[in-house]
């Protein structure tokens, strides 16, 4: 099980996770702002070959619970695909 930590970009608060060497950024936590919904967003992560994504297993108040992330490396192209 990993720890979320807490980033600050830019005086935004991101969670982040590392997992094998590499740092992935909560979802929601990225979708939340933007108001859009994680699980079509994750679906479509999921599908593209270029998005590095993990269901990572992550502490919380209820249990472990499997978190959404995407590699910090893929977030500039999931921002593209977004459609306004």
């Amino acid at each position: 099980m990993t720890a979320i930590e807490k980033f600050d970009f830019h005086g935004d608060v991101l969670d982040v996770v590392a997992e094998n060497g590499e740092h992935y950024v909560v979802l929601a936590r990225l979708c939340e702002p933007l108001g859009l919904d994680t699980q079509p967003q994750w679906r479509k992560l999921e599908a593209a070959l270029w998005a590095g994504v993990a269901k990572i297993a992550t502490p919380s108040p209820k249990g472990p619970q499997e978190t959404c992330c995407l590699s910090i490396r893929s977030v500039a192209g999931w921002l593209f695909t977004i459609n306004a």
